[in-house]
């Protein structure tokens, strides 16, 4: 194949002698060890032979091609060897064997170079215009090394060798563009995109940002049963400890993408990339009332002082800060908390880089709510965020509360789990398997989960637990299985309990006009929840079908079933809560 001849010639013309080995993982007992001074191979092919401590010490020269260079293996290979200088060399067969080459240094970015002596590159747009540099293309070659064609294929002959400005080249299906040196990026395969649920994805991108990561040595994405999976290759350099430093990483990552693709650092902005990679239907008015709903909830119980933890791009402080004494905010990202900088200059906004369970300078007894919205879930374990909500109840007001939005809850996270797996199971699907599914996704959760008895448990001595279904009309993750805690630093308000009465002798109508007539509280049970009564009954015939039977279908909404918006909805107009 035509990478033998680049292998066998060059070095032979060259006065070198070629050693032959089966098996490269056997150089260690090779005869010939220590007389080899050059390797020409893949970048994979070479990872194993680090790894493996296999490159002699006599090899000056290490050239690699056939695959995307990582600047990660390439700092390795400079930090593992002495004396050695790594070339990264490109090109396919249809131009002879290499195009371009490229001496790779440490701590560089990555590049392909500059083409070989004979050899031209264009990079051009969709519409075969040349484009400059910094703008990404499709990759052209020209010159001596170009094949006459594919033999007995004139058809594809004709479609990959084409004439540009003049000159017969060959369209590589390449993605790259020019540095301003003049050195070229390779950016992957134009064919790399697919569309997955009306989305455009690159998968290189994908791969390019996951790679950024120092935990990831490479990274392989492509698309399965329509979902998109990523292969990740560790490093073996990764973090240890509660792994609060990857969760800085990720959300630097996270958000320094979004500033990129949107080309500002605006906070709307941003929100707006972000939300648009997740790929769900309606997604921004789903964020909206998401917001909408967490700060209407907080506002009810007042703000006054604010202590935020975890405030990412600062959607709730957007709404609250101009309206409260003092709004302090911390964030485990560096990136977000410089966003925030610039774009919230508020004098009572104090902003902090910190991971969540940092209470050095935070005054005791200071605030009257503490907000932590959407990110206890990401928390490493219930330990993590015990330490966590310790801290802030020192920092607390006598009176003053913690505002735990948006926890996942334990007790459903199996009809969660089956809910979500029956909406996309292959016809043929039996309830085995489906069971086997939902196990296996348990055992994979990697979001933290508590049941509500949790949070008394673990402070008995804080006033009291207060715990809300989550608010809004669209049916998603968050309003069906998860919800809302209130730490209350101060003991309730006592109130005789009214009795109870069973919803199944009740409609909304009745509701209202049991509320109408002025009680001090009203105490209803057993209400069927219209988001829940399926997926909670479809949960028990599976738990009770035989492993081969079909599954079963999901059951019908019981009518007098009512969604908590409802209730609050008319709680509301009666002037309850």
């Amino acid at each position: 194949f035509d990478l033998s001849i680049f292998e066998m010639f060059v070095t032979l013309a060259n006065g070198g002698a070629v050693i032959l080995a089966e098996n490269a993982l056997d150089l260690r007992e090779h005869p010939h060890r220590d007389k080899i001074t050059l390797i020409n191979t893949v970048p994979s092919a070479i990872t194993e032979l680090l790894d493996a401590a296999l490159i002699p010490s006599s090899v000056k020269v290490i050239n690699l091609a056939g695959e995307a260079l990582t600047t990660h293996l390439v700092d390795r290979l400079y930090e593992e060897t002495t004396g050695v200088k790594i070339y990264d060399l490109y090109g396919p067969s249809e131009d002879t064997t290499y195009s371009t080459y490229a001496l790779r240094h440490a701590n560089e970015r990555a590049t392909i170079g500059r083409p070989i002596t004979n050899t031209k590159a264009y990079i051009v747009s969709p519409q075969g215009k040349l484009l400059p540099p910094g703008v990404s293309g499709e990759l052209l070659l020209g010159g001596a090394g170009l094949a006459r064609g594919y033999l007995n294929r004139p058809e594809l002959t004709a479609e990959k060798f084409i004439t540009f400005d003049g000159t017969r080249v060959y369209s590589t299906g390449d993605r790259a563009r020019f540095y301003e040196n003049g050195d070229l990026q390779f950016l992957g395969r134009l064919d790399h995109q697919i569309k997955l649920r009306g989305y455009r994805i690159e998968l290189g991108e994908i791969e390019s940002l996951l790679e950024k990561h120092p935990s990831i040595e490479q990274a392989v994405t492509h698309v399965h049963d329509g979902k998109l999976v990523a292969y990740l290759r560790q490093n073996g350099g990764g973090e240890s400890g509660d792994g609060t430093g990857i969760w800085q990483d990720q959300w630097d990552l996270l958000y320094k993408s979004a500033i990129e693709q949107s080309g500002s650092d605006k906070l709307d902005r941003l929100d707006s990339v972000i939300a648009g990679w997740a790929g769900v239907e309606n997604l921004d008015a789903q964020v909206t009332e998401w917001i909408d709903t967490t700060v209407e909830r907080i506002r009810s119980y007042g703000t006054g002082s604010v202590f935020e933890i975890g405030c990412g791009t600062g959607q709730i402080l957007a709404k609250l800060a101009a309206e409260s004494e003092c709004y302090w905010a911390a964030d485990i990202s560096k990136v977000a908390i410089d966003a925030l900088e610039k774009n919230h200059p508020l004098p009572q906004v104090k902003l902090f880089h910190r991971p969540a369970d940092d209470f050095s300078d935070i005054p005791d007894g200071k605030f009257d709510t503490v907000i932590i919205n959407s990110v206890a879930q990401y928390f490493p374990d219930a330990a993590y965020l015990a330490r966590v909500l310790a801290g802030a109840a020192k920092a607390l007001k006598p009176g003053g509360r913690i505002f735990l939005g948006d926890i996942q809850g334990n007790a459903l996270l199996a009809t969660h789990h089956t809910s979500a797996l029956q909406e996309h199971a292959p016809a043929g699907t039996t309830c085995g398997v489906l069971r086997e599914k939902v196990a296996q996704r348990i055992a994979q959760e990697t979001e933290l989960s508590l049941d509500p008895a949790w949070f008394q448990q673990q402070f008995p001595s804080i006033g009291f637990v207060e715990t809300q279904l989550r608010r809004g009309k669209v049916v998603n993750e968050t309003t069906v299985y998860h919800y809302d805690v209130i730490l209350h630093n101060g003991a309730p308000a006592t109130r005789p309990i009214p009795e109870a009465i069973e919803w199944k002798n009740l409609n909304l109508e009745q509701l209202e006009a049991m509320l109408m007539e002025g009680p001090d509280a009203v105490r209803l049970t057993a209400i069927p929840d219209a988001r829940l009564a399926a997926p909670l009954a479809f949960r028990k015939a599976l738990e009770s079908a035989p492993t081969d039977a079909p599954l079963p279908a999901m059951p019908a909404v019981p009518s007098n079933a009512v969604t908590a918006e409802a209730l609050f909805a008319v709680a509301a107009q009666c002037g309850y809560r």
